[in-house]
């Protein structure tokens, strides 16, 4: 298994099969997406992305949005995770408020309480990712707005 399935699986192997992840990539703004099913398609095409840098979206979608388009919040179909994005000053972060190096990003997540699932150095700082036991998949607007809750008081 190559280190893309790993985090693939870590972060979305648990999502319902029919749900879908996004793989957005720039410079082209193209959106791709793949059933959590299919997580093997989407670590194949991360492969192929070669000189791209690529995006995953945090949260499911109950179907593909198309190349240009990506799922709204008020169209998500699930969480597997909560996550935080900690940037680090310099030149790529305009911010005043971030962590001067990577060893106090790093520093930060750790004073979570709980070590994240997933850590990734993103080329301007971390991305920590916590899976949660269950996905929260969405059956109502007070489910996504309970989980919005949970992301944004844990970020």
């Amino acid at each position: 298994m190559t280190d893309t399935e790993k985090f693939l699986s870590t972060i979305f192997g648990g999502a319902p099969g029919e749900l879908y992840l996004l793989l957005w990539t720039l410079p082209d703004r193209r959106s791709r997406w793949f059933q959590a099913s299919r997580l093997d398609l989407a670590a194949r095409y991360v492969v192929r992305c070669d000189g791209k840098d690529v995006y995953v979206g945090c949260a499911l979608s109950a179907r593909d949005w198309g190349p240009k388009a990506r799922c709204v919040a008020e169209a998500t179909a699930g969480i597997t995770a909560v996550w935080a994005d900690v940037d680090v000053a310099g030149p790529a972060n305009k911010k005043k408020n971030l962590p001067p190096t990577l060893e106090d990003a790093l520093a930060l997540v750790e004073s979570m309480g709980l070590p994240p699932s997933v850590l990734v150095y993103s080329g301007h700082g971390l991305q920590a990712w916590w899976v949660l036991q269950e996905p929260l998949i969405f059956a109502a607007a007070v489910d996504r707005a309970r989980a919005a809750a949970l992301v944004a008081d844990w970020q």
